[in-house]
């Protein structure tokens, strides 16, 4: 059988820092995926399956890489899921961090919306997101300050993430600084 090493990820976020699990925060692991792609089957488009010496790999293939893993929960994370939403969660932070500064007594939180149209606070999979918020909770009311799409990789796992573009953070950080100032 054909073998295949492939990484997707920023080495120091994955591996200079502790990560917890977004669904139940457990502590996880590190450990080695094994994928095997026949390349008539209808996932293979987004493998690569030739090899830098001899070209083409003939017959199925086995795909090797790292994942995050949740001995509670039991799931594998992908490297560039995870770290996706433990930047969103460090805006966040950031950004709540700036409302007490300013004595504003508003947080930001986040909220998603799965494709059925409901509206939860805590992922339970991923497949079933459509849209994560950013929403400004002020005394009995929610305003939306940014709406991400869930997005996935074109390549191997297909990994989802989400991304804030730097234009749309430089306006949600404006949003923020200005907000009691009104």
């Amino acid at each position: 059988m054909n073998n295949s090493g492939y990484f997707y990820g920023n080495p120091f976020k994955v591996y200079f820092r502790q990560h917890r699990c977004f669904r139940c925060g457990n502590i996880l692991r590190i450990r080695t995926h094994r994928k095997i792609v026949n390349q008539t089957s209808a996932e293979a488009q987004y493998y690569d399956f030739s090899l830098p010496v001899e070209g083409r790999t003939i017959g199925p293939c086995e795909f090797v890489h790292n994942v995050f893993h949740c001995d509670q929960c039991e799931k594998d994370i992908e490297f560039y899921t995870q770290t996706s939403i433990e930047d969103i969660d460090f805006i966040v932070s950031h950004l709540n961090r700036q409302l007490l500064k300013n004595s504003q007594r508003f947080f930001i939180r986040k909220i998603y919306e799965t494709a059925s149209n409901t509206i939860v606070d805590r992922i339970e999979e991923l497949q079933d997101l459509h849209t994560l918020s950013l929403v400004l909770e002020k005394e009995e009311s929610l305003e939306n300050l940014l709406t991400l799409p869930k997005l996935n990789k074109g390549l191997w796992e297909r990994p989802a993430y989400f991304k804030i573009h730097p234009a749309d953070l430089k306006k949600l950080r404006k949003k923020v600084a200005t907000i009691g100032h009104d």
